[in-house]
């Protein structure tokens, strides 16, 4: 590198100066990366797919031709899949039916076992599920006092022809109420429903465990789920009446 030079000019009456040279280094300035675009992956509740479509319909970022509604009803789910066949700009949106958190609780149709003291226990704090305080004392007395008896009886029977009869019967008789109510919602952010609960005894030997079931709570699941999923298509095939449903 070859120095530069500098001329200098002193003003009159001066001849000399102080002079002083800052060296300044020069900054490289980098090119920001190019970046695929982030993909939309969103998940809310059951209204998500349509609020989402409502806002985006007929811009240049939907493919009309390329997007689809996905209906799960045994999981609660409907999936909206724009762009989908492209896998750049493919933005799926997924909308969910949740059981609510007193349902789940309880644990009704679920196969969970309790034993009857905790059940006894759970009832007592749920309280304010039931028809009445005096059914709920009723009960949780009796499921702190649980009693059962189990009558079992066995056949069997060989032919000389070779036909076998083998039979084998258990009928458990207990202290418990055959069924009795709750009012609980079904599904999250639903109002409550009167169900009503059965008790299933379930006796191996000394150890005996319970179960809570509802024909009625079941219909009710079948019934406002796919009331929820339907009023949604309807929904979205009033505003796109060109995107398939593909149900599951």
């Amino acid at each position: 590198m070859e120095p530069e030079k500098l001329n200098i000019s002193f003003p009159e009456g001066h001849n000399k100066a102080e002079l002083i040279i800052r060296e300044v280094k020069t900054e490289v300035v980098k090119e920001l990366p190019v970046l695929e675009p982030l993909k939309v992956e969103l998940s809310g509740n059951i209204t998500a797919p349509f609020s989402f479509l409502e806002k985006r319909w007929g811009r240049e970022q939907i493919d009309k031709e390329r997007t689809h509604v996905k209906v799960d009803r045994d999981n609660l789910k409907l999936s909206l899949v724009c762009n989908e066949t492209d896998e750049r700009n493919k933005m799926v949106i997924e909308g969910h039916i949740s059981l609510s958190r007193q349902y789940n609780a309880f644990g009704i149709n679920s196969s969970k076992l309790w034993e009857s003291t905790d059940l006894g226990n759970f009832f007592r704090i749920n309280r304010a599920y039931f028809e009445n305080k005096e059914t709920n004392m009723v009960l949780v007395n009796k499921l702190k006092r649980f009693e059962a008896t189990v009558h079992t009886q066995v056949e069997r029977e060989e032919k000389d022809n070779g036909s076998v009869t083998d039979c084998y019967k258990k009928v458990v008789e207990s202290n418990l109420p055959e069924k009795f109510n709750v009012r609980i919602p079904i599904y999250k952010g639903a109002p409550a429903e009167i169900v009503e609960v059965e008790i299933i005894a379930r006796v191996e030997g000394k150890h005996a465990l319970l179960e809570l079931i509802s024909p009625s709570a079941q219909c009710i699941v079948e019934e406002i789920r796919d009331k929820l999923i339907d009023e949604q298509l309807d929904k979205i095939a009033e505003l796109s009446p060109e995107i398939p449903f593909i149900e599951a």
